[in-house]
């Protein structure tokens, strides 16, 4: 509530300390949603690598939307090493899922990677995923996007 400000004044600092607790609780949706906010620094200071942190913990547990929001960092270099093959294996698994962005984001990586990434990927897929901060593969150059971090609790 405090994050949308439904029934009460909007506050993300707040917002983020429940969040918090859930997250460190194990609750993969707060942890999703707290990484959200360190990425966009609202009611944190704006840390990628910790957003990765709290992503990839909820995405571990096979959350959908954090799966996606890993494969975004991983794509965007953002907290983590820029990695295709590690986007797209996550964004695959987001797609899996049910993560339409992630399903749109796969479509655009297809495009520039090259059949050796696209292996890589496959081959991850098959196997656990990197930890956050592991990489893959040599990213692919970067490519513009409209895909934005997005949290599953609007």
């Amino acid at each position: 509530m405090y994050m949308t400000g439904g029934g009460i004044a909007q506050d993300f600092p707040q917002a983020a300390h429940w969040f918090r607790l859930a997250a460190e609780a194990g609750q993969p949706n707060a942890q999703n949603d707290l990484g959200v906010m360190y990425c966009l620094g609202q009611g944190v200071p704006q840390d990628f690598k910790e957003a990765a942190r709290l992503v990839q913990a909820a995405a571990k547990q096979g959350l959908a939307s954090a799966q996606a929001n890993l494969g975004y960092l991983y794509e965007h270099g953002q907290g983590l090493q820029l990695d295709y093959v590690t986007a797209f294996a996550w964004y695959t698994r987001a797609s899996s899922g049910g993560n339409h962005d992630a399903a749109i984001r796969l479509a655009s990586l297809r495009q520039i990677m090259t059949p050796k990434q696209l292996n890589q990927a496959a081959g991850l897929l098959a196997n656990p995923l990197p930890a956050a901060g592991e990489s893959a593969a040599t990213p692919a150059p970067n490519i513009p996007t409209a895909f934005t971090l997005r949290s599953l609790n609007p």
